[in-house]
């Protein structure tokens, strides 16, 4: 390769700067793949709660599929960049990317694992196409060093959260790798309602029992929603929607590099026509990498919103069977009082009816105010799941497209040096 000069050195930095963003921007899309695919155990079975699961992986594709279209068009703009720096130097340069705006951040490993393009030359007069790199690139084995690297390796197991490996007889099973696992991941809401089933699920399943042989229990018992609840672990989806929130940050860092190395290309080029449109059209790309960071950002901040939703619901459920065992309890007190006054005044058979009589009215009031109370209980569960619920297809975030350049003289070869300003 022959020496060239400053200015085109400049051209061929940014160029190289461009590339990477087309590495960075696959690599973001492949991280978000991997960190928005919630399990299904995670969300749990409750009905309304497959609408979420649903929107929120619709949203993650549109996320994948931002972060791939812009891939496309750094692409462009990095080989197009190289082509009119070989063709103003009139010499063979070598192609390479530059990575150093996401080096050492936590997203590296994905970057790497897209791969550096393969040795590819500009000519001059040619027509750079670089060769597919991203065949079969697979998710990188990260290294558990960090506490940003400790949630991603969270990530490769919080599938199987519910299973348990067979260990021999004796083993503590409480430091077993699934069980710290499942300590980490455990949040208040679902341990409290872990400690009512553990405590009270007993009673409270006895208790609809014996009302309900009495024709006096709704048919669906309340531990039914009990058991669907506490199937969902809201620490699951936290944790991956805070790990999405690091890509927002990427795209914010790619954004601050791609400016300053416009600056760094505007103190060699200056022709009207050509690096001034370029500068133009650079700006808004730019604009859309904040676009890009707007997006993910909501996206990461909505399956926060939903994790606590969900984990408060369960904490709501724990709370609502302890007041279905205080309102049975009413109801077998009254059906006791009834009993007893059966059973009394045998000799006086107008007192003992009279008696029976109000004890029965009060039994059927108390058993009206437990069936109106079971109803009420459940209004707030109902009215955090319409309050509380995420966003997931919010349009204001909808799939955001690249912006196109007004004009295409930079791609062509009108690029003129500017005057230089020599330093002191």
């Amino acid at each position: 390769m022959s020496t060239i000069s400053v200015e085109t050195a400049a051209l061929v930095r940014h160029a190289s700067g461009r590339l990477g963003d087309a590495m960075a921007c696959e690599a973001i899309g492949r991280y978000v793949r991997h960190v928005g695919a919630i399990p299904d155990v995670a969300w749990g079975p409750m009905e309304w709660v497959q609408k979420w699961r649903t929107e929120w992986a619709e949203a993650c594709d549109d996320r994948v599929r931002e972060a791939a279209l812009a891939s496309e068009r750094f692409d462009d703009v990095g080989q197009t960049l190289y082509q009119v720096a070989a063709n103003y130097a009139d010499a063979d340069i070598r192609v390479a990317a530059d990575l150093s705006a996401l080096t050492g951040g936590p997203l590296m490993p994905f970057v790497e694992a897209v791969g550096i393009p393969p040795g590819a030359v500009a000519r001059p007069g040619g027509d750079l196409k670089i060769p597919d790199r991203h065949a079969g690139v697979s998710i990188p084995a990260i290294p558990d060093d960090t506490p940003v690297n400790h949630d991603l390796n969270i990530l490769l197991r919080d599938g199987a959260i519910n299973e348990q490996d067979l260990y021999p007889a004796g083993a503590d099973l409480s430091k077993t790798p699934e069980a710290l696992r499942r300590a980490e991941l455990m949040t208040e809401g679902r341990r409290k309602l872990w400690e009512f089933i553990t405590e009270w699920y007993g009673e409270l399943q006895t208790a609809e029992k014996i009302v309900r042989q009495w024709g006096l229990a709704p048919a669906e018992s309340s531990t039914v929603f009990i058991d669907e609840a506490s199937a969902a672990w809201p620490g699951i989806i936290a944790n991956r929607a805070n790990l999405l929130r690091l890509g927002a940050n990427a795209y914010r860092t790619l954004r601050e590099n791609m400016a300053n190395q416009v600056k760094d290309l505007q103190q060699y080029w200056a022709s009207p026509g050509a690096a001034s449109a370029y500068v133009i059209y650079a700006s808004s790309l730019g604009r859309h990498y904040e676009a890009l960071a707007d997006n993910l950002q909501w996206l990461g901040d909505e399956g926060v919103k939903a994790s606590k939703t969900l984990d408060d619901l369960q904490l709501e459920f724990a709370n609502l069977g302890f007041a279905h065992i205080a309102t049975i309890s009413a109801q077998l007190q009254a059906y006791n009082e009834v009993a007893g006054s059966l059973s009394k005044d045998v000799g006086t058979p107008l007192n003992a009816l009279a008696n029976a009589v109000n004890a029965l009215t009060r039994s059927l009031i108390t058993s009206w105010e437990a069936a109106a109370a079971k109803a009420a209980a459940t209004v707030p569960i109902t009215e955090k799941v319409i309050n509380r619920a995420p966003e997931f297809n919010n349009h204001n975030h909808a799939l955001a497209l690249p912006p196109s350049s007004p004009s295409n003289e930079w791609r062509g070869d009108g690029w003129k040096p500017g005057t230089r300003i020599p330093r002191p």
